[in-house]
């Protein structure tokens, strides 16, 4: 069942629930207390299916408010993407000598991406609001993830003429997780650190056991940060932030906090405007190889 449709039986179903009870025939003596079991049953129900409702609504609401205010980087990416692929057939690509193959392929490429990463934002987030995102976890070497990721986001970082460290506490035991989920969450917040972070700047991942066992993720830049009231904001679905450079959906810091917490484990974020900001994961302890042994 995809969310539209759980969403619209959850609404229907507190519709009918709503209703007014009335009993088939008169109440006897013997039938008052199985009479107000089942009352007081039904108005728990009805209780937990308003509540259902709300959320449902609300969830609808975010998403058609958020494809309408987003609709120009929907039909500007799609507008690179048909205008330079109709030049390419047209042959004007080479004109007058030059060649702007690499330049056109490379923005048909950026809005590709684009639009491939923002739909598979919507379905993660999708499929973690109807409960329907599984994990499959294994035992992961940290290490080896977080070299990888920093490969991953190297391209860009070079690009956007950023200084990168990246940092591993020695002798880490290996974990379970779901390798895929924590790289995507931790690929998101490095996206956003490039994102909102100057030329020249720096942005730093780390992980480390802290005193409490638990696997520490951080993730600094000194980019341009934001006010504390605006926190929340970014933390929720759609609380899209402004960024004066490559489109921003979004989504990418709440999914990022939504794959952490099916881990049963946190996000902190922590911001100052033109300062930076950190965020750490945090990790239960229980997830370590030798917790479980």
């Amino acid at each position: 069942m995809d969310l539209e449709t759980q969403l619209r039986s959850t609404l229907k179903a507190a519709h009918n629930l709503t209703k007014p009870f009335s009993p088939a025939r008169p109440l006897t003596n013997s039938s008052n207390i199985d009479f107000f079991q089942q009352t007081g049953e039904q108005q728990r129900q009805m209780h937990q299916l308003s509540k259902d409702k709300m959320i449902a609504e609300e969830t609808l609401r975010n998403y058609v408010t958020y494809l309408s205010s987003n609709a120009h980087d929907l039909r500007n990416a799609f507008s690179v993407i048909i205008g330079y692929s109709e030049m390419f057939l047209d042959g004007m690509h080479i004109t007058t000598g030059e060649d702007f193959t690499n330049e056109y392929a490379g923005s048909i490429l950026s809005s590709s991406h684009y639009l491939f990463n923002l739909i598979n934002d919507l379905v993660d987030l999708s499929k973690i609001d109807a409960a329907q995102l599984g994990l499959h976890e294994e035992l992961i070497d940290i290490n080896s993830l977080i070299k990888e990721v920093g490969s991953k986001m190297e391209e860009r970082r070079i690009k956007a003429s950023l200084s990168f460290n990246v940092s591993v506490a020695p002798n880490l035991p290996h974990i379970f997780l779901d390798d895929k989920r924590i790289q995507q969450a931790i690929l998101n917040l490095l996206s956003n650190a490039i994102k909102f972070t100057l030329p020249g700047g720096q942005i730093d991942l780390s992980a480390f056991k802290n005193k409490a066992g638990c696997l520490e993720i951080h993730i600094n830049d000194n980019g341009e940060g934001m006010n504390i009231s605006a926190i929340p904001r970014a933390l929720t679905n759609f609380g899209k932030a402004t960024s004066g450079g490559e489109p921003c959906t979004g989504l990418g810091l709440p999914l990022a906090q939504r794959l952490v917490e099916l881990h049963g484990g946190t996000l902190n974020l922590t911001s100052k405007l033109n300062c930076g900001t950190t965020i750490i994961l945090t990790l239960p302890a229980s997830r370590w190889q030798d917790q479980r042994q």
